[in-house]
């Protein structure tokens, strides 16, 4: 279904004594402004609840859960979508994707919330120095959303300028004040 289970959204899995449980802390990279505030909504990339012919579910053991899905987003167009329920709204919410791309180019990936027919932004994923077989293989890239009400909400990715890009885990989290609208920003994994 792509959706956590209320009691994993409600559980403090974002903390790093409980990150231990999901990694090897060789491979726990969080982002510093992603532990506090702790992200609201954390989505397995594998667990999609839509998508089209490319990319597939691979093992990968510096993955969150070991699983990435690997290869999407070779073609501009294809799309991955993936449905979550908020517990309570956010005025001002940071989405995270972290991913492996050894690539020449970014990946530029359209995002769209909800059923909007516009594009609420692009998200540039810079080139990563590996395909992800090793930790620091791994980035993020995030971007500020508008604001979204509790209950359900989709996201859809199309792929703008290809890829292909190993993602691994979406992240949603209440904004630190660090960041602008619209703007993507790379954070190195270690």
């Amino acid at each position: 279904s792509g959706i956590p289970p209320a009691s994993f959204m409600a559980s403090p899995a974002f903390v790093p004594s409980e990150m231990a449980l999901v990694e090897d802390p060789e491979a726990q990279d969080v982002p510093g402004k992603l532990a506090s505030p702790a992200p609201v909504i954390f989505l397995e990339a594998e667990n999609f609840t839509d998508k089209s012919t490319q990319g597939r579910v691979v093992n990968f053991s510096h993955a969150w859960n070991q699983k990435v899905l690997a290869g999407w987003g070779n073609v501009p167009g294809d799309v991955v979508t993936y449905r979550f329920d908020l517990p309570a709204p956010l005025s001002s919410p940071v989405l995270f994707l972290r991913y492996a791309m050894e690539t020449d180019r970014s990946a530029v990936l359209d995002l769209y919330v909800d059923s909007a027919a516009q594009k609420v932004a692009s998200l540039d994923c810079p080139p990563t120095p590996g395909w992800g077989g090793i930790a620091s293989d791994w980035k993020y890239v995030s971007l500020k959303l508008g604001t979204l009400a509790r209950g359900p909400h989709e996201l859809r990715f199309v792929s703008s300028v290809g890829g292909p890009i190993h993602p691994d885990a979406l992240m949603l989290a209440g904004d630190t004040g660090s960041r602008s609208t619209g703007t993507a920003r790379i954070t190195d994994s270690r």
